[in-house]
């Protein structure tokens, strides 16, 4: 907020200006300094009004310190105060005034400096005064849209009537999620935030934080500077964006729920067709199921879903996203190429934690797809970090992944003494029994892979048979080892 030289010397103070400089309308005046010192920059912002008589600089040389003093800071004008000490405005003064570009302007008796101070504090509180009012009736504006619950693009319209400007919500990736004029162009979200703030023309960029993440950014040009509610603005956008997410979110949990009954086997037959489509799936369509997780709190999932709700969101009811546990589902038709959704998916849970990991089923159709697809995609998502397409379901692999059976509990029992042999002893048993599995139960090719001689390699298998009481000659003992170390991987 400030006023202008023109707006002082247009007030009924009847101050006359001096120097043509004074016809710069533009010339912004902060704040009032008195000063009868020679050289007073040190107790000068940019943009004050210096008032004086001329009292402590009396000859040429101490004139021209003065005012080269002041157009070092620079000041907004000098008001020469006249009546007291001279009886007008020194003609030197004045020189001095054109030559280096200074606002000079006569303080007559009649109007001492006091009166100047109060005119212009008066008129500051009167235009903050106004802007605050002005930013009032907009926050008043846009919180009735939004209670109306017209949406971002009705918000963003009226937003700009009422500031005179363009304004855009663009996400976290740059994206546009709106913006008004709708046909309106925007840089690069990482140009916008490189712009100085000093640039008239440069766009403001305000955060819009939900729960201490940045979800999105709120874009203004050319809009009213001294109508400050762009940080209103930004958090009554956040509010809008968190009830979106919160209607998301809870479709998510509710199709979650469904999913979770199907692959456990709830529900079945027409019962899965009817649940399914009341949540807009169709049972007869080719879909595959992506399952990703990541290392992190399950509730996160739920408590900044945003993370992972700005590239399926806007897919319609092409693409269904669900909750199952500490999993997030993505159901996708057959036609969409999966890769790119699964590698966003990949990247947005490795926001939220460590390890995150997308598994991608086979095809499948009918009322069994999903069930077959969710038990695929998460024996596939187990394997690492990263992303994994399903080989295929097998009876060992359904067995390794039930919940309902203590598989996992029994094979680290079965492996415990192997471990324990390991570290204490920095052996190698475990990874000597799985290169054995891996090569068919062939001596000659797990010893070549384990770079050791074969009598080293029956060392070793005669060491894990003692441990374990099993004899890895017996089809059966095999089988419960190789399960053992199945299910050990899982953990």
């Amino acid at each position: 907020m400030s006023v202008t030289v023109a707006d002082l010397l247009a007030s009924p103070l009847g101050l006359v200006a001096v120097s043509s400089w004074c016809a710069d309308s533009e010339r912004p005046i902060n704040w009032v300094s008195t000063t009868e010192l020679e050289d007073p920059s040190q107790f000068l912002r940019p943009g004050d009004l210096v008032l004086t008589t001329g009292l402590g600089n009396r000859t040429a040389h101490q004139r021209s310190r003065f005012v080269e003093c002041l157009t070092s800071v620079p000041v907004a004008a000098l008001g020469y105060g006249v009546g007291l000490i001279d009886d007008e405005t020194p003609r030197h003064l004045v020189d001095l005034a054109e030559e280096h570009g200074l606002a000079l302007f006569e303080v007559p008796v009649t109007s001492p400096f006091t009166a100047v101070s109060h005119w212009i504090a008066e008129e500051l509180y009167t235009q903050r005064y106004k802007a605050v009012q002005r930013a009032t009736e907009i926050q008043g504006e846009l919180t009735r849209v939004l209670l109306c619950e017209f949406g971002l693009e009705p918000m963003l319209l009226r937003l700009s009537q009422l500031t005179g400007g363009e304004c855009a919500v663009v996400d976290r990736r740059g994206e546009l999620l709106a913006a008004q004029p709708p046909k309106s162009e925007w840089e690069p979200l990482v140009e916008l935030r490189r712009q100085p703030a000093d640039d008239e023309s440069a766009v403001t960029v305000t955060p819009i934080v939900i729960e201490q993440l940045e979800v999105a950014y709120l874009c203004m040009r050319h809009s009213e500077p001294e109508t400050p509610v762009t940080p209103f603005v930004a958090g009554l956008i956040g509010l809008e964006l968190a009830r979106r997410q919160a209607i998301l979110t809870g479709r998510r949990e509710l199709l979650g729920q469904v999913l979770d009954d199907i692959a456990h086997g709830v529900i079945t037959g027409p019962e899965v067709a009817r649940k399914l489509r009341t949540h807009g799936i169709d049972p007869g369509v080719a879909i595959r199921v992506l399952v990703g997780r990541v290392d992190a709190d399950a509730q996160k999932l739920r408590r900044v879903p945003w993370s992972i709700s700005d590239l399926f969101a806007t897919q319609g009811d092409q693409i269904q996203t669900a909750l199952v546990d500490d999993c997030v589902v993505v159901l996708a038709p057959l036609e969409r190429d999966v890769t790119p959704l699964a590698e966003e998916l990949r990247r947005q849970l490795g926001d939220l934690g460590q390890n995150a990991a997308v598994g991608i089923s086979q095809p499948h159709t009918g009322t069994r797809a999903i069930r077959i697809g969710f038990h695929e995609a998460r024996n596939a998502v187990r394997r690492a970090p990263g992303v994994h397409r399903a080989e295929g379901l097998s009876i060992a692999s359904l067995l390794l992944s039930s919940t309902e059976t203590p598989v996992k509990d029994v094979a680290r029992a079965t492996l415990q003494p192997l471990l324990d042999y390991d570290k204490e002893r920095d052996g190698a048993l475990i990874k000597t029994l799985r290169v054995y599995f891996d090569h068919g139960c062939s001596p000659h090719l797990a010893a070549a892979e384990l770079v050791i001689h074969r009598n080293g390699l029956q060392y070793r298998l005669q060491k894990i048979e003692a441990l374990t009481g099993h004899d890895l000659t017996s089809f059966h003992d095999q089988v419960r080892l190789w399960m053992a170390l199945a299910a050990l991987d899982l953990t």
